[in-house]
């Protein structure tokens, strides 16, 4: 693959990352209701992954028939729970451990900073929380994009390590799980059809092969 091919492969799976960051997190009326966000993640998919790109179109139609005070209710149910989540989207949870802030979540604080990404301290979530570490995984594309197009070549090879590594390593052991439990558990096709198009994109799209 040349560089053009890859900046390519890598702007539409940063969008997906991007997008994804957003729908993981508590539902907004504005993002639910913003037609060009599907339409985006759409255009992404098809891509990188035009089997992808069918089901984002089934996320889509499921939003109509849904509101935003019912998908809050069930976000709700699903990841906070009136006294614990059914599905919960920390990954130290998926690596054996009971509790939050495991031996697993430090390493993640520490790919973080090796990564040169210091965690908000104020952020209410857990750093190893699904939307954050989704969000972290844009990040690492956005920023190799970035090196690359101002030529420096080095620190966007050493972004694409990080990135491919912590996808190999952490990301792509939990989050398919943490899918398939979310489509098990949700009574709501909208979230059903997300975590679909979420484990999806994370088993069939391959990070690319850095330019020559």
């Amino acid at each position: 693959m040349d560089k053009k091919d890859f900046i390519f492969s890598e702007h539409a799976r940063a969008s997906v990352f991007n997008i994804f960051t957003a729908l993981l997190c508590q539902p907004e009326e504005d993002l639910i209701r913003n037609n060009e966000v599907f339409d985006t993640l759409g255009l992404a998919l098809n891509n990188v992954n035009p089997e992808c790109s069918e089901i984002a179109g089934r996320m889509q139609e499921a939003m109509k028939h849904s509101t935003a005070q019912k998908l809050l209710i069930e976000y709700t149910r699903l990841f906070i729970g009136p006294f614990k989540s059914l599905v919960p989207p920390y990954s130290s949870l998926y690596f054996g451990s009971d509790t939050l802030m495991s031996d697993e979540t430090v390493w993640v604080v520490d790919f973080y900073r090796k990564a040169g990404l210091k965690f908000d301290q104020e952020t209410k979530e857990v750093p190893d929380h699904i939307a954050i570490e989704t969000e972290f995984m844009y990040w690492l594309i956005h920023n190799e994009i970035n090196a690359l197009d101002a030529g420096d070549r080095d620190k966007s090879f050493s972004l694409w390590e990080n990135q491919r590594e912590f996808f190999d390593k952490h990301y792509k052991k939990w989050a398919p799980e943490f899918c398939e439990r979310v489509a098990t558990e949700t009574n709501d096709e909208y979230f059903r059809v997300l975590a679909e198009c979420l484990k999806r994109f994370i088993n069939d799209v391959e990070i690319p092969a850095f330019p020559e």
